[in-house]
């Protein structure tokens, strides 16, 4: 497959700490790829940087075949390329479903004037809209609240909220930070679930996440990360037997896991 999102020579500094130095990465359209490496590897200021929360000191980030390194994350978003954040991030004063209908947002109509001069298309696009969002807050077992302020869900729930919304803003591509960061184990495997709904709805994903059982699960290719650079690409099994991963990241024990598992 091509590459949808593809990272060169990517170099980051604040201050005089390099974060970042020489990443290189590529991933795959409709591919989950993983992104991992220890505390303190880059791995945030990497998404950062691609989202466009961060401008580069060099390097470049194409997306679809564009160069899109220094613009603004409202322009990235807009070509398709989004994220989530480490803490879920919602409307907290609206209601489940008026977070849902904020994402669905077409920006083709999203100005005044079309609602003077057009309204019979625009009311029609709202009740779609209605319908779409209640189809997926039910798809995420999240349609019996939908009139509660989204404040009041629990840190899970908000975690599922934002996937209902990336469902219904359809990006071409998303990048998680840490997804399963502050949820409980019964939450992790409807986490999971939701992920692989979004590569269902056509989307491709990079993930950033600690938790390498989950990373295992999802992801046929996965970058590791130290120093603020790529240090290898390839499956968890591969990785694990990698003596500069294991060095760098996933401690000895890996090795005779891996080594018994084999």
């Amino acid at each position: 497959m091509p590459a949808l999102l593809d990272v060169i020579d990517l170099h980051k500094s604040f201050g005089g700490v390099q974060a970042v130095t020489g990443m290189a990465f590529t991933v795959e359209a409709g591919s989950v790829t993983g992104l991992i490496g220890p505390n303190g590897a880059g791995k945030s200021t990497v998404i950062e940087t691609v989202t466009g929360f961060l401008k580069p000191d060099r390097g470049t980030v194409r997306f679809a075949n564009r160069d899109i390194q220094g613009l603004t994350p409202h322009h990235i978003s807009a070509l398709g390329l989004t994220r989530t954040f480490q803490l879920p991030r919602e409307w907290p004063s609206l209601t489940v479903l008026e977070n849902m209908l904020v994402a669905a947002i077409d920006g083709k109509r999203d100005k005044l004037w079309r609602a003077v001069f057009t309204p019979g298309p625009l009311a029609r696009a709202q009740k779609d809209d209605l319908a779409r969002a209640r189809e997926v807050l039910d798809s995420f077992g999240l349609l019996g609240l939908r009139n509660d302020l989204a404040k009041t869900l629990s840190g899970g729930q908000k975690r599922l909220l934002e996937f209902a919304r990336l469902v219904i803003a359809r990006p071409r591509m998303v990048l998680l930070d840490e997804p399963m960061a502050g949820v409980n184990p019964t939450m992790r495997a409807r986490i999971q679930e939701s992920i692989e709904r979004l590569v269902h709805h056509g989307m491709t994903v990079l993930l950033v996440e600690h938790n390498l059982d989950i990373v295992e699960a999802l992801c046929d290719t996965v970058v590791v990360m130290a120093l603020g650079q790529c240090i290898a690409t390839g499956s968890m099994q591969e990785l694990r037997l990698n003596p500069v991963v294991v060095d760098a990241y996933l401690g000895s024990d890996a090795v005779i896991t891996a080594a018994v598992d084999g």
